[in-house]
């Protein structure tokens, strides 16, 4: 999973991230935060495929975004 892309997608949905390509204490507490809110029967606080694609759908739903 690439993590830049996923703080990316995070701070363009609003999440106050930003991109370092590491998998900080910042990203972790994201990721948990987003896995909580989108999908809270599967918590892992891993950056798996399926919480960068639901970032990656919820981004190319929004009105005027492009998708990164």
């Amino acid at each position: 999973v690439d993590i830049g892309e996923a703080q990316r997608l995070f701070a363009q949905y609003g999440y106050g991230i930003v991109e370092t390509g590491m998998f900080d204490e910042a990203t972790r507490f994201v990721v948990r935060a987003f896995q909580l809110h989108f999908r809270p029967a599967l918590t892992s606080e891993r950056l798996d495929r399926s919480t960068l694609e639901t970032a990656r759908r919820l981004i190319e739903a929004l009105p005027g975004v492009e998708s990164v």
